[in-house]
């Protein structure tokens, strides 16, 4: 069974735009993981990945990506 990073301080995050998963915690206590990234564009800020989107909670805590599985049946 894989082994997964643990979730690290967002002090230590990068802000280079790469890809993380991130756990934002809502007012309202419930917890819930985004992969986002970085984005220095107009406002500094976290953006959830594929979007504009900020995110709707600050986040508390980060961890890599894993590797996106194998494609089936893909010739290289």
């Amino acid at each position: 069974m894989t082994t997964w990073p643990a979730w690290q301080p967002m002090a230590t995050a990068p802000k280079d735009g790469t890809a993380v998963l991130l756990a934002v915690k809502y007012s309202t206590g419930l917890v819930d993981r985004i992969a986002a990234s970085w984005a220095e564009r107009h406002q500094p800020r976290w953006i959830i990945n594929g979007s504009a989107q900020r995110l709707p909670a600050m986040p508390t805590h980060w961890m890599p990506l894993p590797e996106p599985p194998p494609v089936i049946g893909r010739k290289r």
